[in-house]
């Protein structure tokens, strides 16, 4: 790139609004979801946001613990792909290789993806059929949301486990429980 601005005007601008709708029948993350079943650019857009905060939230809380930091690396590049992958403007079915490393991280005892709930969500967008889920009678454009299900599956899944595995809350004896959910970067 000539300069680090174009990034900020042309990469970034495209990559939050993209051309999305020229190529619905394929576009699994939110946007692609919300013009498929007809939600409006508000909802598409507040869904992104909340999508984003949970990622953000089960990032800090997953660098909060105490876990092995290979582990801990995996993990919070595994939730960055898969926040980039629903809030991105576009996202074609293969992007989910990306997340092969998290998957194989389940080997690890203390792993997020070790939950039936995590992999009932890797089965939505990594099954070789699509007769397993509900829209299979669908349109093209109807049919990515087994993926875009899966991924918002997995991502809430890995959000809950990081935050019910209690360490953030450990680390922080005497603090009152509210205090560290509103702050839970300070030591």
């Amino acid at each position: 790139m000539p300069g680090y601005h174009v990034f900020l005007t042309n990469v970034l601008p495209y990559l939050v609004h993209g051309q999305a709708e020229s190529f619905r029948w394929a576009n699994v993350t939110l946007v692609g979801a919300g013009g498929a079943i007809g939600l409006g650019r508000a909802l598409t857009d507040g869904a992104r946001v909340l999508v984003a905060l949970a990622a953000g939230a089960a990032i800090l809380w997953r660098l909060r613990q105490e876990v092995d930091e290979r582990l801990k690396i995996v993990e919070v590049a595994g939730l960055v792909v898969l926040v980039t992958l629903l809030d991105a403007s576009f996202g074609w079915y293969a992007y989910g290789i990306w997340l092969i490393p998290l998957l194989v991280s389940a080997v690890h005892p203390s792993a997020l993806v070790r939950t039936w709930t995590a992999w009932l969500g890797v089965y939505l967008f990594a099954s070789p059929t699509s007769s397993t889920t509900p829209f299979v009678g669908a349109d093209p454009g109807v049919k990515q949301l087994d993926f875009t299900a899966g991924y918002l599956v997995l991502l809430l899944v890995l959000g809950a486990v990081a935050f019910r595995s209690g360490a953030l809350f450990r680390s922080h004896r005497g603090v009152p429980r509210d205090a560290i959910l509103v702050w839970p970067w300070r030591r």
